[in-house]
C-alpha cells in the first residue's frame, strides 16, 4: 500500500498540470474520474519543434 501512495504522490502533480494546460480544468478531471479520455489542446503549454528524421539522426551522432 505505501508503495501504491508514492505513485499516486508522484503523478498528482503531473495530472494537475496537464489538466491545467486545459481552458476547462475541472471537465477534464471529471473525465478522468470516469476513465475517459478528455480534449486537451496544445496551446501555450506545450512547446515543440518540428524537423525531418535524417535531419534529427544526424544531430545525434557524435561528433569527433
Amino acid at each position: 500500500m505505501a508503495t501504491r501512495m508514492r505513485f499516486a504522490e508522484v503523478y498528482e502533480a503531473g495530472d494537475a498540470w496537464l489538466a491545467d494546460c486545459s481552458a476547462h480544468p475541472d471537465l477534464v478531471r471529471n473525465a478522468w474520474e470516469l476513465d475517459k479520455l478528455a480534449l486537451i489542446a496544445t496551446g501555450e503549454h506545450w512547446l515543440a519543434a518540428e524537423t525531418a528524421l535524417v535531419t534529427t539522426m544526424q544531430a545525434l551522432k557524435p561528433h569527433p
